[in-house]
């Protein structure tokens, strides 16, 4: 049986996991050696970064919609669908899409996946509106297993098969959707994350930190204890924080002792 600790929607402008309204952040900075009079070619130089991968991020997310509004319309067509056809198209489509798992969904809560497995899918009311045909959304879905999930649903105009099926869902791992904020520039150093509200790290590229700061689960903890300078309205973590969450764009430097980082920040919307 499908197990759903928590449906997420994502929305735009914040996210905040807790009252389950979100957007996403992505937290992008430099590892390096930074005066205290800050650099204002290495800020623009990582702002630059932060907007290259912002834009990658937003195309995987445009190419998504794109692929499940053509898919949906096709299966509305289908009035006269049989089991077998539906199973058909979401199997392709799950084959071509390199998704996890695309799955056909009723408003009783049966679902046929691409893997040819049915069952009742447990579902909360962050889905009552794709349920309703009202829109379509995008959630976080994180199993007891410890699985994070990336699903993308979309009401069908018409439901098909004996079941009902009435809407189309496509679910990807997150560090799998998440793959094109890989850094390819600063010699490893360069490191991209996402994280939430709250400031709780949900994806993490590859790339080297120091030993204390890669232990920290919450992002913000880290830059606790660091001196803010090269923005004049981020000048701390609470301050940075705000603007994360007004999701605003912006850069600034941080250091502690020895180590100091260039740092650019920039919302993910993932809804439009």
């Amino acid at each position: 049986m499908e197990r759903q600790i928590r449906n997420n929607r994502v929305i735009m402008v914040v996210i905040l996991l807790i009252s389950l309204v979100s957007s996403w952040f992505l937290v992008n900075y430099l590892v390096g050696q930074v005066s205290e009079t800050a650099d204002a070619d290495a800020l623009i130089h990582i702002t630059e970064n932060a907007e290259q991968l912002q834009y990658s991020f937003q195309n995987r997310i445009n190419d998504t919609w794109a692929i499940m509004e053509i898919e949906s319309q096709s299966l509305s067509e289908l009035t006269s669908a049989s089991e077998r056809d539906a199973f058909s198209i979401i199997s392709l489509l799950q084959e071509k899409s390199n998704a996890s798992r695309v799955c056909l969904i009723s408003k009783q809560g049966l679902f046929l996946d691409g893997n040819g497995t049915a069952g009742q899918w447990q579902f909360d009311a962050a889905m009552l509106p794709v349920l309703r045909g009202e829109e379509k959304l995008c959630f976080l879905r994180r199993e007891d297993t410890g699985g994070d999930f990336l699903d993308f649903a979309i009401p069908l105009s018409t439901p098909i098969t004996e079941q009902g099926y009435s809407v189309l869902m496509m679910e990807y791992t997150l560090d799998t959707f998440l793959e094109v904020l890989e850094l390819q520039t600063y010699g490893g150093q360069g490191v991209a994350f996402v994280v939430d509200g709250a400031g709780r790290t949900l994806f993490k590229s590859d790339g080297a930190l120091i030993s204390d700061h890669e232990q920290n689960y919450f992002f913000y903890q880290f830059l606790k204890e660091m001196d803010f300078a090269g923005n004049n309205s981020v000048t701390d973590v609470k301050s940075l924080r705000a603007a994360v969450n007004a999701g605003e764009s912006g850069a600034v430097y941080v250091s502690e002792n020895a180590y100091s980082y260039a740092l650019s920040f920039r919302p993910l919307n993932i809804m439009d």
